[in-house]
């Protein structure tokens, strides 16, 4: 069940055949199940950055896909994410807090060759 709970937070809850197959896929690519269960809320946002100036948001004209209420707040250009490492693994962790400058040299410099600067 989604649920809006505050401003475009939402929560989901799972059904038990949605929990099944995450098991099922986790165990297949080798990895521990999470300990999901009918209770387990998954918090999120949907985030449609640059949706008015790129035309890409949800405004109910498709009935089908709803309309997200705050579509139109965001007018500016498109956000990037940048995964480094997981919070989870305390070599990504170290790493990432090791070498830090390192990490803003680098994306700094990925930016600037991109954009051609």
């Amino acid at each position: 069940m989604l649920e809006d709970i505050h401003g475009g937070v939402y929560v989901l809850t799972f059904d038990q055949d949605t929990i099944d197959e995450c098991i099922d896929e986790a165990i297949e690519d080798g990895y521990e199940p999470y300990n999901i269960t009918l209770d387990t809320p998954l918090f999120f946002m949907v985030r449609e950055v640059g949706g008015i100036s790129t035309g890409a948001y949800v405004d109910g004209r498709n009935e089908k896909v709803g309309k997200n209420l705050f579509y139109n707040f965001n007018q500016t250009a498109e956000g990037y994410l940048l995964e480094l490492g997981y919070i989870s693994n305390i070599e990504d962790i170290t790493n990432v807090t090791k070498n830090m400058d390192k990490y803003v040299e680098a994306i700094t410099k990925s930016i600037e060759g991109h954009l051609g600067l």
